[in-house]
């Protein structure tokens, strides 16, 4: 009776959380494997396969029209706050739509090249309009001519006045940093995978394989073990299948 009570009962989650824990160490060459090999692949895929892809900025700054000279808190607030509008108003359909009319060879649409358009505040009176693709040239055209249409549109809207710092210029190299990005990211999703593959074969393994597996799945203590004892006739007749096999 108490045999099977011991058989009926569940595995505590602390348990569990071991025999995941120990599966996945006994098999963390196959993890450290798959992970290494997603990560070679996508590293040497964008490094050496993979079209390169160029980023151009242009940078403006913006003057709030009958802002005081003094720079305080609320030049800063008021900067920051038309800097917001100005990253949602420059991806709008009324400026896009000039960048269209304005490249029309492209075969650019709304969606696509806002998805190449990067807007960032590296200070409160400041805006920089990044865009990647493929080619460096057409990365400098978008970027000048969304900074021109910026300038143009945008005190429509806001009491601002927009000047150019810095006109975007060739790039000299392409972007690296998406490599390294992808890379970890697909070392990371190696590691996922592999790893709840062998937490999934290890849940549908049913076998009793060791004494662990008695102990812990049947809830009975083992008394003894017998060990395989293999004697000197057994060892020559496996030397033998060994040569015959190399033989062969």
């Amino acid at each position: 009776m108490d045999s099977n009570k011991k058989i009926n009962q569940p595995l505590t989650s602390e348990l569990v959380f071991s025999d995941f824990l120990r599966v996945l160490l006994r098999r963390s060459y196959i993890i450290a494997a798959v992970t290494l090999i997603a990560a070679s692949a996508v590293f040497i895929y964008l490094k050496f396969l993979a079209p390169p892809r160029y980023t151009a900025t242009a940078s403006l700054y913006i003057n709030i029209l009958g802002e005081d000279d003094k720079a305080g808190t609320s030049s800063i607030s008021s900067a920051s706050a038309v800097a917001g509008d100005y990253s949602y108003l420059i991806k709008s359909k009324k400026v896009i739509g000039q960048i269209l009319n304005a490249f029309p060879e492209s075969g650019e649409t709304y969606e696509s090249i806002t998805e190449k358009i990067k807007i960032s505040l590296p200070i409160p009176h400041a805006v920089e309009i990044s865009v990647t693709d493929r080619d460096p040239v057409y990365c400098v055209a978008v970027a000048n001519e969304l900074s021109r249409s910026a300038k143009q549109i945008l005190p429509e809207f806001t009491s601002i006045d927009l000047k150019e710092i810095d006109p975007a210029t060739l790039p000299e190299s392409p972007d690296s940093n998406n490599v390294i990005k992808f890379t970890v990211l697909a070392a990371i999703i190696g590691a996922a995978v592999s790893s709840l593959g062998i937490i999934t074969v290890f849940l549908l393994d049913d076998r009793i394989k060791n004494t662990y597996d008695i102990e812990n799945r049947l809830g009975l203590s083992v008394l003894g073990i017998i060990p395989e004892i293999r004697t000197v006739s057994d060892k020559k007749s496996s030397l033998k299948s060994k040569k015959r096999t190399a033989a062969s």
